[in-house]
């Protein structure tokens, strides 16, 4: 499981270290007789947060740095690799244009080092603060973008609930996303990569669907094929994309096996479109051709994308790129189908179409 690190930051005598035994100590209250004593190092306590995945606790480390501006260095070092800035404001008194100063600085460093984490204003010493204290210093730190904004007292018995609660939520909607990314697999990662175009999109994650029907060592090979053409695809220094395409089908028959044939179109419906997505990059028919907007023969091979036709529809559409190699293994991958004659008319119209141009 992921580690977490959230840090108490703010000028002296803010209630750090009271909020930091608030948080970290079960049943701990601050008395009224209670004797300031200034931090002067930095102090870690884990913080327990249940997991609602399963029953495993989530380790949270909570950091306590000393306010003293003297100390000011240790206390940045500590932010480091912090997922929260917990940044406390004694709600019982002003601060001084100095004090003001300091903290909005303690913010700047914090967030320079961890652009990521997010930023929690905790107003501390609610108990003994006028009513509208926080939403004062909330507007005036309107500027910086915290994730919310938390009055707490450590002489209350529920004082640090909310603040802990929402460190709980925080922490387990990081754990959750983690485990998502985990559980994509490579298709997904390609189709991450083809947002801006919707047959590229769709044509895999048709592949997706029909390889969650399949033993998983088969179905992550054809994963990964799946990832490196599209890789292929949109590298610059990948100059023969035709090869790639043939690489694709290729290896996706011999790791098939001949078994599962029903994954034989979704294959070449993804490899029908890269051909396409290819063909339209380098000569767009002079038609205004443009995936997700084809016209005349271009909406023919919107047909081949949705997975209508057979291997001799890929023999024709290549050829306009003269994509041969590509042709011949596809022409092997599938059986002729009476679709041939009207795909060779289609496609050497939009060839002569291309040569006009």
């Amino acid at each position: 499981m992921p580690s977490f690190k959230a840090t108490l930051l703010g000028i002296k005598q803010s209630g750090k270290t009271e909020l930091f035994h608030k948080l970290s100590i079960s049943n701990y209250a601050n008395h009224k007789d209670q004797a300031y004593i200034p931090t002067v190092g930095p102090d870690v306590n884990s913080l327990r947060i249940n997991n609602e995945i399963n029953q495993e606790p989530l380790t949270t480390l909570l950091w306590d740095t000393p306010g003293n501006p003297r100390l000011k260095s240790l206390s940045v070092q500590i932010t480091v690799k912090s997922d929260f800035g917990l940044f406390c404001i004694d709600l019982s008194s002003e601060m001084n244009e100095e004090e003001f100063n300091q903290f909005e600085s303690y913010i700047q460093e914090f967030r320079e080092r961890n652009p990521t984490a997010l930023l929690v204003l905790v107003g501390t010493k609610s108990d003994i603060a006028p009513v509208y204290a926080l939403q004062n210093i909330s507007d005036q730190l309107s500027d910086i973008p915290f994730a919310k904004v938390i009055a707490t007292s450590a002489r209350d018995k529920n004082g640090s609930d909310e603040l802990h609660n929402f460190l709980a939520a925080e922490i387990n909607q990081k754990v959750a996303r983690a485990q998502a990314l985990l559980s994509v697999n490579d298709i997904q990662r390609a189709q991450n990569r083809c947002a801006q175009h919707p047959s590229l999109y769709q044509a895999l994650d048709k592949l997706n669907r029909e390889t969650q029907h399949i033993k998983p060592e088969v179905a992550r090979k054809l994963e990964a094929e799946a990832l490196t053409l599209i890789n292929n695809l949109f590298d610059d220094e990948t100059d023969d994309k035709s090869l790639c395409i043939s690489s694709f089908i290729e290896k996706s028959n011999l790791h098939l096996n001949g078994e599962y044939h029903q994954l034989k179109n979704a294959i070449l419906t993804v490899a029908i479109t890269v051909t396409v997505t290819v063909i339209a990059a380098m000569i767009g028919f002079g038609i205004g051709f443009a995936l997700g907007a084809w016209s005349g023969p271009g909406a023919f091979f919107a047909g081949l994308a949705a997975g209508t036709a057979s291997a001799l529809a890929v023999s024709g559409g290549a050829s306009l790129l003269g994509l041969r190699a590509f042709a011949y293994t596809a022409q092997r991958f599938f059986q002729p189908s009476p679709e041939m004659e009207s795909v060779n008319e289609v496609a050497q119209q939009a060839q002569a179409i291309t040569h006009c141009n």
